[in-house]
């Protein structure tokens, strides 16, 4: 799903309205009066998952109704986003969702193996308290599944609305090297030139190996001066 989709932004829209509902049944429950919200800890909260400031309008909040002040929230942080999406480019943004929710996974998953393997290990002394090993680690392997996805969505979100252009200095021009001079082998073609060096030339005709040396020993060329 992730890696065939072309644009999530709208999967990080509606991950962004499920975690200002958790964050709204925390601080401003819905079932109580707005004497009693704690608009300041929404703010706080709001500011660290999505960095959008939202302080200097608490008192203003406090005089709306709960569906008013969630639609508030919804459409600062809908602002927010589109705003990021202005600052970094459409597709670097549709790329930097994809590549943000394949690590957090990654990451997350790993996490969740181990912990699996650690609940595995130790179910078993679920019994000494008399309840059933087996129910006890499908509760809990639920809940730690459960509380892995629910950050899962907090940390892509806080990510992908935190992330920033970082423009760095431009490199330093490249200085090219100039060349050694080549250095031109001689294989001996000229060899002996200008060093007052002679070849001696033989002159006359080629003396065989068996025929008479020419001293005049009577010998053959090669048991005399062919030797």
């Amino acid at each position: 799903m992730i890696l065939g989709g072309e644009d999530l932004s709208e999967e990080v829209k509606a991950g962004a309205e499920e975690v200002l509902d958790a964050l709204l049944d925390v601080h401003c429950p819905k079932e109580t009066y707005a004497e009693e919200w704690d608009l300041k800890g929404l703010a706080d909260a709001v500011y660290a998952q999505f960095s959008i400031d939202i302080k200097d309008s608490v008192a203003g909040l406090k005089d709306m109704g709960f569906e008013a002040l969630r639609e508030e929230l919804v459409r600062k942080t809908h602002e927010a986003y589109a705003a990021k999406e202005r600052e970094l480019g459409r597709d670097l943004l549709r790329y930097l969702e994809k590549m943000v929710m394949l690590r957090t996974i990654d990451t997350l998953w790993k996490d969740h193996l181990l912990g699996m393997d650690s609940l595995r290990e130790g179910i078993g002394l679920r019994g000494y308290g008399q309840k059933d090993p087996l129910i006890e680690y499908k509760r809990e392997a639920f809940d730690m599944f459960a509380a892995m996805m629910d950050r899962c969505e907090r940390d892509v979100l806080e990510h992908l609305f935190r992330v920033q252009v970082v423009k760095g200095e431009q490199p330093p021009p490249v200085q090219t090297r100039r060349r050694p001079p080549q250095l031109k082998l001689n294989r001996g073609e000229d060899a002996g030139v200008g060093n007052g060096d002679k070849t001696v030339r033989r002159t006359g005709e080629k003396v065989g190996r068996n025929d008479p040396c020419p001293c005049g020993s009577g010998k053959k060329y090669k048991k005399c001066h062919g030797a």
